[in-house]
């Protein structure tokens, strides 16, 4: 009996010892992972429905950029807000965007698949723009008048990319974000 006890403890030693192993013989260096954008937070995301146009559900995603967290209270970081909002094709099964690209124009030519340009829609905070921060204070903004935004994927991995030119600087930016991205539903 103390024989096959031995062996028993024996065989589990070993086999401790491999699962102990790693297969992997790359050293584990976080600093080698790829960065998967720019877009590092999402802030907020809000889905409309069809509050504003019959047919077309009404989507308004905000990253951060950098170190800025606005889930913080108060504010922390530095960084960029990116706001860009998106008209899909009316869907009543999923609260997401349908893929595809999305052209940025003004209010008067929202047709299928296009995203609000601007921030002033009826003196509303309604369009694509981005506001900045230092040490988590408002330092300005900008519009964003024209580009593309582009969905893919699913709310458990999207990858949002968006090429874009502000009204008052003249720039043109380029912004990514993976990761999951759940819209509350403010439809009701």
């Amino acid at each position: 009996m103390k024989k096959v006890s031995f062996y028993l403890m024996a065989l589990f030693c070993i086999m401790l010892g491999f699962t102990a192993c790693s297969n992997n013989n790359e050293p584990d260096d976080d600093s080698k992972k790829e960065e998967e954008g720019n877009l590092k937070r999402v802030a907020a995301a809000f889905y409309y429905g069809e509050s504003l146009f019959e047919g077309m559900n009404y989507f308004s995603l905000r990253f951060t950029t950098e170190t800025l967290d606005l889930n913080a209270d108060p504010v922390v970081g530095s960084g960029e807000v990116v706001v860009l909002d998106v008209f899909s094709e009316h869907s009543a099964d999923l609260l997401f965007p349908n893929e595809g690209e999305y052209t940025i124009v003004d209010i008067d030519k929202i047709e299928n698949g296009y995203a609000l340009a601007g921030a002033n829609y009826e003196g509303s905070n309604l369009g694509s723009y981005i506001m900045f921060a230092e040490d988590g204070k408002s330092t300005g903004g900008d519009y964003i008048t024209s580009g593309t935004i582009k969905v893919e994927g699913t709310p458990e991995k999207a990858i949002i990319t968006a090429e874009v030119k502000l009204e008052i600087s003249q720039e043109t930016r380029s912004y990514k974000y993976v990761g999951p991205l759940t819209f509350k539903d403010l439809s009701k």
